[in-house]
């Protein structure tokens, strides 16, 4: 993992890259932007250019309004923040800058770098005091098949902080009616993209397995794995992804031996509630059709999203 003072320098030099031209209205602003910026600002694979923008535009707002003053408006200059500060060259920002403060543009640009600097301690002052965690999950797609009794899923990931090397996934079972879910049978395969290093028992009803990705990432950099679970014949009543951090996009696909009754959507509920008969849900159509599918973006940390059937 960095040192705090390691990422404050990568966060200066990625601000310093951003500031040159245009500033946040320079044209494909996300593909030019430092993994660390786009990682401070929530910017996801799916946000098109304008999502990200406006995501950029937000999150450095927000940093500049914790600046003094004269810090402040040579922050909003550098980046073109605001209306009045958004001019095609860097050098018309700073002039602009110089005019509002009364200062020379060679002060402007010292005053310019004590912002990017005080904007980069900032930000290690927040997430030393709120921990992050390791990767996030940019795409989550499964397809559970009733007719094998299996589940396969394929993750993607982007790694939040340096060297991740090991990824940490669990899944639980609901017991049957009457009985006891069987996780020890649970059986866990890594298809592609690392390979299985540890499992457990973390509950009666819950596994806890750890795959060592094929190589480490830095900051920024994507993986993708592909797994097979086999659930040995428990019963699957309904299937949830219920995030613990981040995740941008859920795909379900459920494949029926014979058409089901009724298919409802779990959208963001608490786990307790996924088979709460009160709980209001959104019906599929059924007809004879065997196959059904949902998709859920910007998942909620705890919360579970998934189909139900009967």
């Amino acid at each position: 993992m960095p040192t705090p003072c390691h990422e404050t320098d990568v966060l200066v030099a990625e601000l310093k890259e951003l500031r040159r031209g245009r500033g946040v209205l320079r044209p494909e602003v996300k593909s030019n932007l430092g993994h660390l910026i786009g990682a401070l600002c929530g910017i996801s694979a799916k946000d098109d250019e304008g999502e990200a923008r406006a995501k950029l535009l937000a999150t450095l707002s927000d940093l500049a309004s914790e600046l003094p003053e004269d810090l402040r408006i040579c922050f909003t200059a550098a980046f073109a923040l605001t209306e009045e500060a958004r001019l095609p060259f860097y050098l018309e920002r700073l002039e602009w800058a110089g005019t509002r403060l009364g200062r020379e543009v060679r002060t402007v640009r010292r005053r310019v770098d004590e912002s990017l600097l005080s904007v980069a301690q900032l930000v290690s002052g927040r997430q030393a005091r709120r921990p992050t965690l390791p990767w996030h999950t940019s795409e989550l797609t499964t397809t559970v098949s009733l007719t094998d009794g299996e589940v396969f899923e394929t993750r993607r990931v982007v790694a939040d902080r340096t060297s991740v090397t090991e990824l940490d996934l669990g899944w639980s079972l609901t017991p049957s009616e009457g009985g006891e879910a069987d996780v020890d049978g649970v059986w866990v395969q890594v298809i592609h993209g690392g390979s299985l290093v540890h499992r457990s028992r973390k509950a009666s009803a819950r596994i806890a397995t750890t795959v060592r990705l094929s190589k480490p990432l830095e900051i920024g950099q994507e993986a993708e794995i592909g797994l097979r679970i086999t659930p040995n014949g428990t019963p699957l009543r309904h299937y949830v992804c219920t995030p613990h951090g981040r995740c941008d996009r859920f795909t379900l696909r459920v494949v029926f031996t014979v058409p089901p009754q009724r298919v409802l959507v779990v959208d963001g509920v608490p786990a307790v509630e996924v088979e709460d008969d009160l709980t209001p849900r959104r019906a599929l159509p059924v007809g004879r059709s065997r196959e059904f599918s949902a998709s859920f973006t910007d998942l909620v940390a705890h919360l579970s999203y998934g189909l139900r059937w009967c």
